[in-house]
């Protein structure tokens, strides 16, 4: 006698292939192409302190200050874990547009409310930290130095907690971040020691 077909093999087989999907992925882009002038021979306008040179005595007009490109990548592996990778592409320490990972890191959702990232993450400094790279997000040219170029550093390695809650038409956001910066100048480069902060946005 010949043994009968085991049927429910394949089937068991496809179930379990099935369970094991591969992450939805997501790619965005962004960039801006702008020209800037300056009449003052008497120094550079930059956008960053990274920016080794800029416009007005090294040049009267540049492409360097404001223009940048970048590409993200976010991976949902399901409804707790996920991640993203950036990468920008702007003028350099080293006169170059060589792209460099902006962020990088692993979130798990721990309720609705509660998150935590572990990796590189956007520094919460400024209300557009998130979107700070983003020319056609903003309401200007280009985030006011005055107010931005104080704290130039826009990453930090570590670890971030944000617990989101809405209150009728409100949603506050309460920030705490640990961690660390590296940036690299034209002289050389720098390493932050461990800094902490924490922050809370109302929106209305």
């Amino acid at each position: 006698t010949r043994p009968a077909p085991r049927r429910g093999l394949p089937r068991l087989l496809a179930g379990a292939a099935h369970g094991q999907s591969m992450p939805e992925l997501k790619f965005s882009g962004f960039g801006t192409l702008a020209a800037v002038g300056s009449d003052n021979r008497d120094a550079d306008f930059v956008s960053t302190i990274f920016q080794p040179n800029g416009v007005g005595f090294t040049r009267p007009w540049s492409v360097t200050p404001d223009s940048r490109l970048g590409g993200q990548l976010d991976a949902v592996f399901n409804s707790r874990w996920s991640a993203v990778v950036q990468v920008v592409s702007q003028h350099r320490h080293d006169n170059t547009f060589i792209p460099q990972l902006e962020w990088a890191n692993v979130k798990f959702q721990a309720t609705p409310e509660l998150s935590l990232r572990l990796g590189r993450i956007a520094a919460p400094s400024f209300l557009v930290s998130d979107s700070r790279f983003v020319g056609y997000a903003q309401p200007w040219i280009r985030p006011p130095v005055e107010v931005y170029g104080v704290l130039p550093i826009t990453s930090n390695d570590g670890v971030a907690l944000a617990y989101r809650r809405q209150f009728s038409n409100f949603t506050s956001t309460f920030q705490a971040y640990y961690g660390r910066a590296k940036a690299r100048l034209e002289s050389g480069s720098a390493t932050s020691r461990p800094g902490w902060g924490v922050n809370n946005t109302v929106q209305f």
